[in-house]
């Protein structure tokens, strides 16, 4: 082979190189997933405080770009962002740590976050919308610096469905799972399909109508059943939507035990 041997046998090390990374894309899939999530919700950990102040120091993940010389791990995880992105929604709660822009806060599968660019709204978090002796929003300030689609998504926080939702004692996981369900925000298989994903649509237990949140848990004849067993017994209409059943299960049901206020 003479003496260039590198030369010769150069294309087997650029062979095993490119072997060796793709089984690390592979190994590291689902784990950047989940890093993304842990990025947003655990900002303060030692990895989230890394991370910061490399790529996004004035923001979050869900507004970090790839940067410059991005680090092949950060690479992958940042493949996530769109995902994380599509599918969180941060609970307002005193509104003293959500800022206004930027942060998916607003119920809306289309754009969660606020669309208006007032300049007033730089900065600040949404505290400084809501009335200083009372939690309600304060109008006037909604009105003026806030476009007509962002005033009817917040003002939909406030509604008497949401207020009695918030009311029931129950663990805040289960809230917060029928939050996400009245919202639309559960991974359905009708949900992933408009996400994209190749998934069967049929509902999985009786592998006939299409697997949407109200078919889930109203529709679907596994579902009434336990409805029935429960003896809460409703009217259901195939045009309504889990929002709708809800509001009727709210306004026509006796409380039972386990949902009284």
């Amino acid at each position: 082979m003479g003496r260039n041997k590198n030369a010769i046998l150069g294309f087997l090390k650029d062979k095993m190189l490119k072997r060796i990374q793709s089984w690390e894309g592979r190994l590291l899939s689902k784990a950047d997933r989940k890093q993304g999530w842990r990025l947003l919700l655990y900002e303060d950990s030692l990895v989230g405080r890394i991370y910061r102040a490399r790529y996004y120091p004035n923001g979050n993940f869900l507004t970090a770009e790839i940067g410059d010389n991005p680090s092949f791990i950060w690479r992958n995880v940042f493949e996530s962002q769109q995902l994380v992105r599509d599918g969180a929604r941060r609970r307002i709660g005193s509104g003293m740590f959500t800022l206004v822009l930027n942060v998916p806060w607003l119920i809306s599968d289309v754009n969660p976050c606020v669309v208006s660019t007032h300049p007033a709204l730089a900065n600040s978090t949404v505290s400084q919308l809501m009335h200083i002796d009372r939690k309600q929003w304060d109008l006037e300030v909604l009105h003026d610096l806030f476009e007509a689609r962002d005033i009817g998504l917040i003002m939909q926080l406030e509604s008497e469905l949401w207020r009695a939702l918030w009311k029931v004692k129950v663990p805040p996981k289960v809230l917060h799972f029928v939050w996400k369900a009245i919202s639309g925000c559960l991974p359905t298989r009708s949900q992933l399909r408009n996400k994209h994903v190749p998934v069967d649509p049929r509902c999985v237990i009786c592998n006939s109508d299409e697997e949407t949140i109200v078919h889930v848990f109203v529709g679907c004849h596994f579902a009434q059943s336990c409805w029935n067993r429960s003896g809460v017994g409703l009217q259901f209409s195939a045009e309504a939507t889990f929002a709708d059943w809800f509001k009727a299960f709210l306004v026509g049901v006796e409380w039972p035990w386990w949902m009284s206020y």
